[in-house]
């Protein structure tokens, strides 16, 4: 093993890394705990660039006031995206020109994908359904904002919709959904949806179980998975695989969470 970084030391707290396509640079999350900064300086999430050839690491932006959270590359390397909650938006920063793209949402778990080949871009958006808030996949297209939003989850759609992926050909966006109006599953299931036909189709449904931490393998044959049975006394997190193109599943680890593929 080789240490990345000196948070701890520090004191602070780095999470959410993501590598840049090339494999040379980390972006990743870092908060500042250290009672020594200033009250808004501390506890909030800013993007920081990590070096891999010298292990240099430095923030994102020299402008404290914009905030990053769970940052992520886009699939060619050339923009970043981040949650910035000072101003309620995702930000996509174009790294040749510090050009920054907004896009207004009140959801900051970090719910957003670039599509593979274009500048399609998934994200989950708040809403509020029947007295209660929720979210709902939403998709601009980072070419031609003017565009507009395109509606994945459905117009007032009783769902929670979150986790979107892109498969590697970007012809399907794989994402989890529950079912909040009695109609079907209310624990979360893995369904894929088709932007040209505009169908949503489910790829697993169990609701003995409870999926999420979803990734796909760089060939995108395999969907990496964490799975809850919700029906015992005591449930245990397990680690499984889903063969997209058979359905096979299978388990590979026991009391195991959050799984994700190395690079």
């Amino acid at each position: 093993t080789r240490q990345l970084t000196n948070c701890t030391p520090v004191l602070a707290r780095c999470t959410a890394p993501d590598w840049s396509p090339d494999g040379t640079r980390l972006i990743y999350e870092r908060t500042e705990l250290d009672p020594a900064f200033e009250w808004y300086d501390r506890d909030v999430p800013r993007a920081w660039l990590l070096n891999w050839r010298d292990l240099a690491t430095a923030p994102l932006l020299n402008d404290s006031s914009r905030l990053g959270g769970t940052p992520k590359w886009s699939p060619d390397g050339a923009q970043i995206a981040a949650y910035d909650r000072n101003i309620g938006a995702i930000a996509i920063y174009e790294l040749s020109t510090g050009a920054r793209k907004l896009i207004a949402t009140l959801d900051d778990v970090g719910d957003y994908a670039f599509h593979p080949q274009d500048g399609r871009f998934v994200y989950a958006q708040l809403i509020q359904v029947a007295g209660r808030f929720t979210s709902v996949l939403e998709m601009v297209d980072l070419r031609d904002p003017s565009s507009g939003i395109r509606q994945i989850s459905g117009e007032g759609s009783a769902v929670e919709d979150r986790q979107p992926l892109w498969k590697p050909d970007g012809k399907r966006l794989i994402f989890t959904r529950r079912v909040l109006d009695g109609s079907g599953i209310p624990s979360a299931q893995i369904y894929a949806f088709d932007p040209e036909t505009e169908a949503i189709t489910p790829l697993l449904q169990d609701a003995n179980y409870f999926h999420g931490a979803i990734s796909l393998d760089p060939s995108g044959r395999y969907l990496l998975m964490q799975r809850v049975a919700i029906n015992t006394a005591r449930p245990v997190p397990s680690i499984w695989i889903l063969e997209l193109a058979s359905g096979r599943l299978w388990q590979i680890a026991e009391n195991g969470f959050l799984p994700r593929w190395l690079p």
